[in-house]
C-alpha cells in the first residue's frame, strides 16, 4: 500500500476549533489523529475523540478514538465519555 504524505496544515489560536470538510480518502483523520496525538504529547490532555460520520467506533491511536455522532450525543447526554 503506498502512503501519500498529506499536504493539510492548519494554524488556530489557543481556544478557537474547526470544521473540517472535503472529499473522502484526503487525509482528514489523519492529520485530525497526528495533531491530536502531538497534542497529547505537549499536555495534560489523557483521552481524545473525534466525532465522524463513520458507522462504528474506532481507536485511531494510543488514546484517542474516532466516535459517530450518534453514539457521541449518547455518550455526552450519559455523561459518559470517559475524556477526563
Amino acid at each position: 500500500m503506498k502512503i501519500n504524505k498529506r499536504l493539510i496544515e492548519i494554524n488556530l489560536p489557543p481556544g478557537k476549533s474547526v470544521f473540517l470538510w472535503g472529499p473522502r480518502k484526503t487525509g482528514k483523520t489523519w492529520w485530525v489523529s497526528r495533531a491530536l496525538h502531538a497534542l497529547m504529547e505537549d499536555g495534560p490532555v489523557g483521552k481524545a475523540c473525534i466525532v465522524s460520520l463513520e458507522k462504528q467506533p474506532r481507536a485511531l491511536v494510543k488514546n484517542i478514538e474516532s466516535l459517530p455522532w450518534r453514539i457521541f450525543l449518547e455518550k455526552l447526554w450519559q455523561n459518559d465519555l470517559g475524556l477526563g
